[in-house]
């Protein structure tokens, strides 16, 4: 029998969370990523010299850990930083909606004062100022990989912790961020180090986008202009990226979610990469062709999600047996492909004891060698290449929704403006919002705690391409791309109301007959910048809608209303926005003209309400539904009598 090559890939890869004009990153998961995967794989790797794989690393995620290093902060980081004492009902309010968002085993499991505070936050008990300080504490501290010695002070001391224990953290934080590339570069040969296009495009889709065509024959197209150029300076950017961290121009593309058409193979040739990598669905068996002076690598799916998916399940030593018989009985050189990420925070331990396992078994096997995916050898040539992705063969997640072709539109607008200009600023915004993450959350085939917080995102980089420009923001930018119709109000609205807008409740009955929607649905790991908010109410009478906002018990709505901007975001039946002035003493009350709205009697309507506070994210209110209704006609009193 003969020796078979399995050659890992394993990819690192984050969005652009960063505001290009403002250097703010918005989401800290560069950051909490870093310290645990991107540190983690490398140290592992490092235990056992005998592996050779490749790691491939994404241009923008780069970039944002040198921006860390260079002293930039995130939103989650600032919060960490502010004294517990001195933290805002706002601020508390956005620790408890945020600083939870990990596996409740392999992170906040780690340490029993941090898995104490998630289950007092769902029993709902108030937090002291000293559970405040821990949770900002630990909320970084359990990211720091097992293998890692950084912050050990404070690992050991795991609860109890000093606002002068913060300074520590930071320090271990950058420290760690900052000895990343280093890491990867100190394996030497036997790790190959490749790149994925600068922002992470669908880069087929920036050439053409009627390739996705070639899969969904018949499939609607955005109306908006090519970004063939854009797709080169996405490829370019990254081997350019490369060549500066790494110390040597990356050989190899794993071209974003596995995206590849014969247009893009061609350009990633010409900009002197001798392989590019995909799933073997496209090809109809794993391996290694050469298609026009290119080797393509084909994924092979079997075992590439045995370790993403199944494995965690098993005893590691039997999940690493498991795979070593497998590779034995495959022919040829195996590609094995996977996220080098996410699926460590569903093992026991990070992941740490089954990728131990799987290395010492592959280095001690006789007929199993491990390769880098460029050392890979093609077995055939490939004619002509079915354009498409690793996810069901196509690109359907990023184009084939309304949504999806909205987005492209917005960024085709934007992309209009930039005809003619030199290269700036402003391009890097456009580029920012080309990534393909923006649009695997939009449409309905994925959906996450934080689906407005992208949506919003990715309308800031948009927007942001007109504010380099000092042009004005386009208003349809103001409106969510994200159209969420999981569920309706708790309640709908069941007469007209006759309000009194003095920011009390004057009576029982003056709202009885509004509609209700509970923000308690989504407090923990989604409610974010609205948890402020206990209820929502809203009705009409025959001309205008009204709206009313309770708060949580002990929350400051005056103080957090007055210092960001509230908007009506009409959905249906058609886009408006529309800002919200109301009167706010006891709750928030406020009224706004149907004709304002653009709503016209008898139509069916859903709305949204939008948050954004200066230097933050737009916050969707409610996050998970819409509230519906339908406008009053004159007659609304005569059909909907009531004894």
């Amino acid at each position: 029998m003969g020796t078979v090559s399995v050659a890992f890939l394993w990819h690192f890869h984050q969005p652009c969370y960063r505001d290009l004009l403002t250097g703010k990153l918005h989401m800290p998961w560069v950051r909490l990523h870093g310290l645990k995967d991107y540190t983690g794989m490398a140290n592992l790797l490092a235990e056992f010299p005998g592996i050779r794989c490749t790691a491939n690393f994404s241009g923008v995620l780069l970039d944002q850990l040198d921006a860390y290093v260079e002293g930039a902060t995130d939103t989650m980081m600032d919060l960490t930083l502010v004294p517990a004492g001195e933290l805002t009902e706002d601020q508390r309010s956005a620790i408890l909606g945020t600083f939870f968002l990990a596996h409740p085993e392999s992170v906040i499991g780690r340490y029993p004062r941090y898995r104490e505070l998630l289950e007092a936050h769902r029993a709902g008990r108030l937090f002291r100022d000293q559970d405040f300080r821990d949770l900002q504490v630990l909320a970084t501290l359990a990211w720091f990989h097992p293998t890692c010695d950084a912050a050990a002070g404070l690992r050991k001391k795991g609860r109890g912790f000093e606002e002068k224990d913060k300074a520590e953290l930071a320090e271990a934080v950058r420290g760690t961020l900052a000895a990343i590339v280093p890491k990867w570069r100190a394996l030497g040969e036997r790790v190959e180090l490749s790149v994925s296009p600068h922002y992470h495009p669908i880069v087929p889709l920036l050439c053409d986008f009627a390739s996705a065509r070639e899969a969904i024959p018949g499939l609607p197209l955005p109306d908006a202009p090519s970004f063939r150029s854009e797709a080169e300076v996405q490829v370019r950017r990254a081997l350019e990226a490369g060549e500066r961290r790494f110390g040597r121009r990356p050989r190899g593309i794993w071209p974003s979610e596995g995206s590849v058409s014969d247009e893009a193979c061609a350009l990633f040739s010409r900009f002197g990469a001798s392989w590019a990598a995909t799933d073997q669905a496209l090809a109809g068996a794993a391996g290694v062709r050469r298609l026009n002076g290119l080797c393509l690598a084909f994924r092979d799916a079997e075992l590439s999600n045995l370790v993403s998916f199944t494995y965690k399940g098993l005893d590691p030593e039997e999940a690493a047996r498991d795979f070593a018989r497998r590779l034995e009985g495959r022919e040829g050189p195996v590609p094995v492909i996977l996220d080098g990420e996410n699926p460590w925070e569903h093992y026991p331990d990070g992941g740490v004891p089954f990728l131990r396992a799987l290395f010492r078994t592959l280095t001690e096997h006789p007929r199993i060698r491990t390769a880098a995916i460029g050392e890979l050898e093609p077995t055939g040539e490939l004619g002509r290449l079915v354009a498409g992705s690793w996810i069901n063969r196509n690109f359907g997640v990023w184009i084939g929704h309304p949504e999806d072709r909205r987005a492209w539109e917005l960024l085709g607008k934007a992309r209009a403006e930039l005809e003619g200009r030199p290269e700036g600023p402003a391009w890097e915004c456009l580029r920012a919002a080309e990534g393909s993450d923006w649009y695997w959350w939009f449409g309905e085939d994925f959906s996450s705690a934080q689906d407005m917080e992208f949506d919003a995102l990715f309308r800031r980089h948009v927007a942001n391409v007109y504010r380099a420009l000092g042009r004005p923001v386009p208003d349809e930018l103001h409106r969510p791309v994200k159209q969420v119709r999981a569920g309706a109000a708790a309640r709908p609205p069941r007469r007209l109301l006759s309000v009194k807008l003095d920011g009390r409740p004057s009576h029982y009955f003056e709202w009885d007959a509004a509609g209700v929607y509970d923000m308690g649905r989504e407090y923990g790991a989604v409610a974010g910048g609205s948890a402020f908010l206990r209820e929502i109410r809203y009705g009409f009478d025959l001309g205008r809608l009204f709206v009313r906002m309770d708060f949580r018990r002990g929350a400051d709505g005056r103080g957090i209303l007055a210092a960001g901007r509230l908007r009506v975001l009409v959905t249906r039946p058609r886009p408006a926005e529309v800002p919200l002035e109301g009167v706010v003493d006891e709750i928030f009350e406020a009224a706004v003209p149907f004709s304002t709205l653009g709503l016209r009697p008898g139509e069916d309507a859903e709305f949204f309400l939008e948050f954004e506070r200066p230097g933050g994210l737009p916050v969707r209110i409610p996050t998970l539904a819409p509230l519906a209704f339908r406008v009053p006609a004159s007659d609304y009193e005569t059909v909907h009598w009531q004894v």
